[in-house]
C-alpha cells in the first residue's frame, strides 16, 4: 500500500513539473482601463470612497460584496444582496433582501434605515448595477451614525 501511494505521488510531482512553462505576455492596456469591471462607490458622511477592483463573491442566494482595505483606509464595506432581486427600489425593515456592514477605525456599523434600488440584475450575464443610500449605526454604543450617500455599485458575479 505505501508504495502504491509513494508511486503516485511521485508521478504527481513528476506530471506537474513536467507542464510547458507559459510565458507571460503582457496585454496591452489603455491608461484608463479598469482593473476589473466591479466599480464600486459611495460618500461615507460627504468623504468619497472609490473604488474598480471590488471583491464579489456569490453563492446559490446572495452576492457578497467587499471593499475597503482597513489598514489603508480605516474603511471596510461589506454588502450582501440577494442575487434574484428584481429591479425596483428595496427600504431596509430588517429584511433579508440586503445587508451592509461598515467597520471604522476600530467601530462596526450596521443599517439603521436607507434603501437600495436595483437598476438591473442580469441573472444570465450574472451583472448587477444598483445605487443605495443608509444611514448607519454604531453597533456597540449607538451613539454614533454615519450618513452613506451616493452608493453605486456594477459588478459581475
Amino acid at each position: 500500500m505505501k508504495t502504491i501511494l509513494f508511486t503516485t505521488l511521485a508521478l504527481f510531482i513528476l506530471c506537474t513539473s513536467c507542464k510547458k512553462k507559459e510565458e507571460n505576455t503582457p496585454t496591452a492596456q489603455t491608461p484608463n482601463t479598469p482593473i476589473s469591471n466591479n466599480l464600486f462607490s459611495l460618500k461615507g458622511d460627504g468623504v468619497p470612497f472609490t473604488t474598480n477592483n471590488a471583491e464579489v463573491s456569490s453563492n446559490e442566494q446572495t452576492i457578497g460584496v467587499s471593499v475597503g482595505f482597513i489598514s489603508e483606509t480605516s474603511d471596510y464595506y461589506s454588502l450582501g444582496i440577494k442575487k434574484d432581486l428584481a429591479p425596483g427600489t428595496y427600504s431596509y425593515n430588517g429584511n433579508d433582501s440586503f445587508s451592509f456592514i461598515m467597520y471604522s477605525y476600530d467601530y462596526f456599523y450596521r443599517v439603521d434605515s436607507g434603501s437600495i434600488t436595483i437598476l438591473s440584475n442580469d441573472t444570465i450575464l450574472k451583472k448587477m448595477e444598483a445605487t443605495f443610500e443608509f444611514e448607519m449605526m454604531e453597533t456597540d454604543y449607538h451613539s454614533d451614525t454615519i450618513q452613506i450617500t451616493e452608493g453605486h455599485l456594477n459588478i459581475s458575479y
